[in-house]
């Protein structure tokens, strides 16, 4: 309710199926302290926040590592799971500062070095908690970036299957865990084989984020309609961004 369940030893009590809002308390936590600074701050500042949040927060997880040892703490905690927030926040301040030109080689540059970063974190071994304290930060970059350079026609995101997933995928975020959990008694119980076990689950986190989306989702997403805002002159809804070719 409060959203800090991320940041409580126990926080989720006996509700197993809630443990994966551990990243919308960090979301909620950061849309409420970041747009502030978006009022507050000038432009120039804001890039320096950003970058320095996406320096900081490797630096934060390397830390904790060192002074606790506790790899959970590093997985849960807002400070230390900030640096995908930074390269959003970056892209959507200073987006349209620039050509499509100067940003799909900011995107290009930025991509092979979360290539570079990750692979080399790979390398080391990803299950290392020494050496995997910066692989977030390099695969934000990389997915971020990559998502810039692609066109909107390309094919693979038109597909109807890809798209389906994508609006239920907040009812697959949160519903998962509870269709993993029910499997995994329906394992034990019955011996049941994990590659099928695996299957069974998947196929149920699918039924169920399909049930609410059409029972709850959509009906709730049509109130909107009726809150729409006017659209500033120069705002991104008025003049966005343009496709990359």
């Amino acid at each position: 309710m409060l959203y800090i369940q991320n940041l409580t030893v126990g926080g989720f009590g006996p509700y197993y199926g809630l443990i994966p809002t551990w990243s919308l308390a960090i979301e909620e936590q950061f849309y409420l302290i970041f747009p502030l600074l978006v009022w507050l701050c000038p432009r120039k500042s804001l890039f320096v926040i950003a970058v320095s949040i996406f320096l900081l927060s490797p630096l934060m997880r390397l830390f904790v590592l060192h002074q606790t040892g506790n790899w959970t703490t590093i997985y849960l905690h807002t400070l230390c799971r900030l640096d995908g927030f930074s390269v959003g926040a970056l892209l959507a301040v200073f987006i349209g500062s620039f050509t499509a030109t100067t940003l799909k080689r900011v995107s290009l540059a930025a991509i092979f070095l979360g290539l570079v970063g990750s692979a080399a974190q790979l390398r080391v071994g990803f299950c290392t908690d020494q050496h995997s304290v910066t692989l977030y930060s390099f695969l934000a970059l990389l997915l971020a970036c990559w998502g810039m350079t692609l066109s909107k026609s390309a094919n693979f995101l038109c597909n109807r299957s890809l798209a389906f997933t994508g609006k239920i995928s907040y009812g697959l975020y949160l519903l998962h865990m509870l269709a993993f959990w029910v499997v995994d008694i329906i394992e034990k119980r019955t011996g049941l084989n994990r590659h099928a076990g695996f299957a069974l689950a998947l196929g149920l986190s699918f039924a169920m984020a399909t049930m609410s989306w059409y029972s709850f989702e959509l009906r709730f997403l049509r109130l909107k309609d009726r809150f729409r805002a006017s659209t500033r002159p120069g705002s991104l809804e008025s003049h966005p961004p343009q496709a990359f070719r």
